[in-house]
């Protein structure tokens, strides 16, 4: 009985069981962007073309994050400005220059 059950799931049975189109009934939809979803305009059933906005996203946690990483470039600048101004006044290789 076993070595039958082993012959039945072998990989040589190119038959096939079944042929023709299936249809989806679920599909997963997902976002460019992350973010809480503030609203959803679409019903169960409801068709929609390529590219229609379907939900709105809330950005303001995303705008706060570049808003940080702008400061933070900022802050970065300023330490890089300060210490090329240091490296000129004192020289590339430890000379004073006046």
């Amino acid at each position: 009985m076993t070595a039958a059950m082993l012959a039945g799931c072998s990989s040589r049975n190119t038959d096939f069981d079944a042929t023709g189109t299936f249809e989806a009934t679920e599909v997963t939809v997902s976002a460019e962007q992350n973010g809480r979803l503030l609203s959803f305009a679409l019903s169960e059933g409801e068709e929609v073309s390529a590219g229609t906005a379907l939900g709105l996203i809330d950005t303001v946690a995303l705008s706060l994050q570049l808003e940080q990483a702008r400061a933070t470039r900022q802050v970065y600048a300023v330490k890089i400005s300060v210490v090329n101004d240091g490296m000129i006044k004192i020289g590339m290789y430890g000379e004073v220059k006046f």
